[in-house]
């Protein structure tokens, strides 16, 4: 009988920046034909000659969360009951799941070949620019040799490797029980949720600006609001996360990420 894999799962729109960096690790633990991109609508040439299995998936909206939330599931869902795989391991373009070095020195493929059954819920960094000592980043370089902050951030302590579908909520924040309870999983900090969307200030100015411009969904409440920040807002966001940094361990290196 062959040996189940793991399969790695994203959902990208115009991510000309980050997929780049996404493919780029994540290429250290999983097979070309073992990683999944939706693009949605992608008109950049971001997901063009990847060399990965692309999935096209269309909505007029760039900010539809049950949408969104659906074409996952409904992926993950087929993946886990192909035959084919184990687990399956869903991250934004600009969402980073590292093992920590320490506990697993093999990285992302032993904490996956350790792993049985379940869900992980992440642990939550978010890597932050020092303004005052770090310049605008190089995208071709390591982050972690440009990078030497982070702040922990409960909101993206998701539950992200599963080896059974999930029915998140919106943001991939958690997920539920069939009676439509959120589940109260425990934190693994062996496994790191590394955010990168506050990695350079230039890149989320721009980024914000990009997606203000998008159509979103009427009807949603409060969410995605961020999605429409202006750039002084963003701006503000960003100085008060620079009281929040803590230094990042230096064996997460350029190595890691």
């Amino acid at each position: 009988m062959n040996e189940k894999r793991c399969a790695l799962l994203t959902m990208t729109r115009n991510e000309s920046v980050m997929l780049p960096v996404w493919l780029r690790y994540y290429l250290k633990w999983f097979r070309d034909e073992d990683i999944f991109v939706l693009d949605h609508d992608s008109t950049d040439g971001s997901t063009d000659k990847l060399g990965v299995n692309i999935i096209s998936i269309h909505n007029d909206k760039y900010n539809d969360n049950q949408w969104i939330i659906d074409e996952a599931k409904r992926i993950q869902k087929q993946l886990l009951e192909s035959g084919t795989y184990r687990l399956v391991l869903f991250s934004h373009p600009d969402e980073i799941v590292i093992a920590d070095p320490k506990n697993y020195p093999g990285g992302l493929t032993e904490y996956m070949n350790c792993m049985e059954t379940g869900t992980v819920r992440c642990s939550g960094r978010g890597v932050v620019q020092d303004l005052a000592n770090e310049k605008e980043i190089d995208w071709n370089r390591p982050i972690f040799d440009q990078r030497r902050w982070w702040y922990f951030d409960d909101h993206d302590n998701k539950p992200l490797l599963s080896s059974h579908p999930l029915d998140w909520t919106w943001g991939f924040h958690a997920d539920k029980d069939t009676s439509g309870q959120v589940i109260e999983r425990p934190i693994d900090p062996s496994l790191l949720m590394v955010h990168l969307h506050r990695v350079d200030l230039k890149y989320m100015v721009d980024r914000h600006a990009y997606m203000r411009k998008q159509a979103f969904k009427e009807g949603q409440s409060n969410g995605g609001f961020h999605h429409k920040w202006t750039d002084e807002e963003v701006v503000r966001d960003y100085r008060e996360h620079q009281g929040m940094r803590r230094r990042i361990p230096d064996r997460f290196n350029g190595n890691i990420l």
